[in-house]
């Protein structure tokens, strides 16, 4: 079995010395243990402890869908500064001893891009409350009013892609996902994306790419897939994940009304923006299902993750958890 470090970015050797080496390009003080954070399907994140304070190397996949070449880690750290210049509360990115914020690290017969973040004290038990969704809202309309325009990014996930991965990924469905995934694409036709109003988006703000630290204070992560596109997308995003509880619809109609009460402060949604919404949020739920079932047929090793969301697909499918925020 290879491992994660292999299995992302190509190295076979010693996790310590790697950190070592890479931490010799800093100014964060000696090592002194670390720990790998599994959670996620694209890059290696590496919690890293020094004499100095605890830190995040984010090393850029180089394996599987999500591998990144030199310049898309420079368009990365593009994401982040532009983020940042829109206000939004991202963890602080250290620079290395040459003052870049992106690091190539040629080691072991390799090559590494990485840069080092603050590491975000999470507390677990604290779960985002409506104080919270008000300000995500808030961070949204601001990064949807950036003028900045990322460069496009295919993710089989997004929902942009339903009709194009849908007809290939249909024959890992379980029937009864299968006639209720293909119902939804005549309603998916009637949508006409290219024509909805365009911004930088984040393209993945679900629950692991929100942290919450131990102040309450929240933090939004991870632009990977960020491109330039229909704002509207991040709402159904949100939608379809951190206001979505799926064993109460009330909850779940409650959160997302304070989500666009709080991001219609700042940015107007259009008409066709609303009545597409709905839609979107479903298309979501169905690239759960979608993407989950073929990881799980395919893959040769278990991940818990994978019947996560494909579970999440389903029960965001089974009936209209929105249906009193789109009634009127």
């Amino acid at each position: 079995m290879k491992t994660i470090y292999e299995r992302r970015i190509r190295y076979n050797g010693s996790g310590e010395r790697l950190i070592k080496k890479a931490l010799s390009l800093y100014d964060l003080g000696f090592y002194v243990e670390h720990k790998i954070i599994e959670t996620g399907y694209e890059d290696l994140n590496i919690k890293v402890e020094t004499n100095e304070g605890i830190f995040l190397f984010k090393f850029f996949a180089q394996r599987g869908p999500y591998a990144k070449t030199h310049d898309d880690a420079v368009e990365y750290v593009g994401k982040i500064a532009a983020a940042l210049k829109a206000n939004i509360r991202y963890p602080k990115v250290f620079e290395n001893l040459n003052a870049a914020l992106l690091t190539t690290l040629s080691f072991s017969g390799g090559s590494y891009d990485f840069i080092v973040e603050e590491f975000i004290r999470v507390d677990k038990k604290k779960e985002l409350n409506e104080k919270n969704i008000a300000e995500i809202a808030a961070f949204c309309a601001d990064l949807h009013s950036s003028t900045y325009q990322p460069k496009d990014y295919y993710d089989e996930w997004c929902v942009l892609n339903f009709k194009k991965e849908q007809p290939k990924l249909q024959k890992y469905l379980e029937v009864p996902d299968k006639k209720l995934i293909k119902k939804l694409a005549a309603e998916f036709e009637q949508i006409n994306t290219n024509d909805l109003p365009k911004a930088f988006i984040h393209a993945d703000l679900i629950r692991t790419n929100i942290l919450k630290d131990i102040t309450g204070c929240v933090y939004i992560i991870d632009f990977s897939v960020a491109f330039f596109g229909p704002r509207v997308l991040d709402i159904a995003i949100i939608a379809s994940n951190l206001t979505f509880f799926p064993n109460n619809s009330e909850s779940s109609s409650r959160y997302l009304k304070i989500f666009l009460a709080e991001y219609q402060k700042k940015v107007q949604l259009t008409e066709e923006e609303l009545q597409a919404l709905p839609v979107l949020i479903k298309i979501c739920f169905a690239m759960y299902v979608l993407v989950a079932s073929k990881e799980i047929a395919t893959k040769k090793e278990y991940n818990d993750e994978d019947y996560f969301w494909r579970e999440l697909g389903r029960k965001g499918l089974e009936k209209d958890h929105y249906k009193s925020v789109f009634s009127n």
